[in-house]
């Protein structure tokens, strides 16, 4: 049900551009975590990735933890969380965004993003 209701937000937003615009990611991600009721757990750019550029996590509290992968065509992936794999690199990038703009600059995300990703994958979800 997490996966469905974000689903269905980056559907309304597709029929809502702003100034014929649609907005960046990390402004949609927020909104929808805001209109759903979650909580924007972080928004991270994926790099060497040849099709994901972005992805970011919306925690719902006792409901899950839905992901949001970006791919290089426009098209976004959603799926719920269900892997207790995915947890650590979640908490772990949940943590890394939360920290101050300079801790974040010393701290490299890449690899556990990379890993999230691959997992993400693995079962079966965020297939290009």
């Amino acid at each position: 049900m997490v996966a469905e209701q974000v689903e269905l937000a980056l559907l309304e937003d597709t029929f809502v551009p702003a100034d014929g615009l649609r907005p960046p990611f990390s402004s949609r991600m927020s909104s929808i975590a805001q209109r759903t009721g979650g909580t924007l757990l972080f928004d991270v750019r994926v790099f060497g990735d040849a099709d994901a550029e972005r992805m970011a996590a919306i925690g719902y509290d006792d409901l899950g933890t839905a992901l949001v992968v970006l791919a290089k065509s426009g098209d976004v992936r959603c799926a719920a969380v269900a892997d207790p794999r995915m947890a650590e690199h979640i908490g772990a990038l949940t943590v890394w965004a939360r920290l101050p703009l300079p801790e974040q600059a010393a701290v490299d995300h890449t690899g556990t993003a990379t890993v999230l990703l691959a997992t993400l994958r693995g079962v079966g979800c965020a297939d290009p």
